[in-house]
């Protein structure tokens, strides 16, 4: 696929990961204007060389490229289909791209309401945290048209050291919501064991080596046991919005008439560390839930 570098990009959603991505451009020579539904966190880019936009209207003039990083499907909606929205203000043959986590279900509205106003859309969600996103070793899974996917690429390619075209933009955005869902899934049953562990007297560091070196547990599912065991709960996937993507999950596989009895039992025990006051740890703060 082609890397060939994208003039003038819009990001629309600059929190945690978006900020961090549109550092990644700057660095890489693009052109990017920026906003955000709270000014500030725009506002600490300029100094890196972004512009920064009063509103999604004006970021999205004279780009070719916008991509918006933003909470859930209401929010995606607003800054694409709003008033003032990005679709409205986008010229014709821009290119969209969204790498929101977001419910199949929109991904294809979106997907559809671009289409008809000429503007090409792929749906670009991702794979890792703030570390990834700062060097540029997030993955990327990609929907859209094989044409417009590689149109894409030139931008993800700066932030996102890998890609996977998924298929249709549904389809990436349901593929992404499956990985969330097993992850969640292994680090709900990773608290337990922790748990199961110590009820039994045994030391940490004696799980933790057996945890980090037998080929059923993958590398990063022992990391987070790490972190778990420490204590270290520092957000950067937050248990609120680990929620949101299994209610996301949940309702796709209601749409398509597929099974989620698994996925419905593990948001409950996310559920349940939200009510007992940890919905802004880091997903591994499951493990507190556990005694």
């Amino acid at each position: 696929m082609s890397t060939e570098k994208s003039t003038n990009i819009a990001v629309l959603g600059t929190g945690a990961m978006g900020s961090r991505m549109t550092l990644r451009l700057l660095k890489a020579g693009h052109n990017v204007k920026v906003w955000n539904r709270s000014p500030d966190p725009a506002e600490a880019l300029a100094s890196s060389g972004a512009v920064v936009a009063t509103s999604v209207a004006a970021a999205c003039a004279g780009v070719s490229v916008i991509l918006a990083m933003v909470r859930d499907d209401e929010a995606s909606r607003m800054i694409w289909l709003g008033n003032e929205g990005a679709l409205n203000a986008a010229e014709p043959d821009t290119l969209a791209i969204d790498c929101s986590t977001l419910s199949p279900h929109w991904a294809e509205e979106l997907a559809k309401a671009s289409v008809s106003r000429s503007i090409a859309f792929v749906a670009a969600p991702v794979l890792g945290s703030r570390p990834q996103a700062e060097m540029g070793q997030l993955i990327a899974l990609l929907g859209g048209n094989t044409a417009e996917v590689e149109r894409a690429v030139n931008t993800t390619a700066v932030f996102a050291g890998k890609s996977f075209h998924i298929g249709n933009a549904a389809q990436a955005a349901s593929a992404k919501l499956a990985v969330n869902a097993f992850f969640a899934t292994q680090l709900a049953a990773a608290g337990e064991l922790i748990a199961y562990f110590r009820a039994l007297g045994i030391k940490d560091e004696k799980w933790l080596s057996m945890f980090s070196d037998i080929p059923v547990v993958a590398p990063g599912i022992a990391g987070a046991m790490k972190g778990m065991s420490a204590g270290n709960f520092t957000p950067m996937f937050p248990i609120e919005l680990v929620d949101k993507d299994l209610s996301y999950f949940i309702e796709s596989a209601d749409r398509q008439g597929a099974g989620s009895e698994i996925v419905l039992f593990i948001r409950a025990l996310y559920k349940r560390a939200i009510d007992l006051g940890h919905k802004d740890d880091n997903i591994t703060g499951i493990q507190q839930i556990f005694k």
